[in-house]
């Protein structure tokens, strides 16, 4: 497996092959939308994700409710399945069609009473 599978199969189908993702600063630092993509992916996947507690992406995460687990500390291969069941189901419910609608009126209503 490398970086072959990423390109042919997409990364979709490459996370699948994992159950738990690490989120490095690095990362977050030079490819910030990648990153963020591949978490939301990655926890819709119920899959266990690692970030950097000083991120975003953390902050996000933690906002939503969503468990996510410390880079920082020792990494636990254990996985909880009602945690990540949680997980996916914030992820489905706060990034679904739906929602991105709902987001977007409102914020072209705030700009249009702004405006006015």
């Amino acid at each position: 497996m490398g970086w072959s599978i990423y390109r042919s199969q997409g990364l979709p189908n490459f996370v699948r092959y994992f159950d738990i993702g690490i989120g490095k600063k690095l990362l977050k630092d030079i490819l910030p939308l990648l990153l963020m993509g591949n978490l939301i992916q990655l926890l819709g996947l119920g899959k266990k994700v690692y970030l950097n507690p000083e991120t975003s992406q953390w902050k996000l995460c933690q906002n939503l409710g969503i468990k996510v687990y410390d880079i920082n500390r020792d990494i636990d291969l254990n996985i909880d399945s009602e945690e990540l069941k949680n997980n996916k189901k914030i992820v489905k419910e706060y990034f679904s069609p739906e929602n991105l609608k709902k987001t977007i009126k409102n914020y072209i209503r705030k700009r249009l009473i702004w405006l006015t």
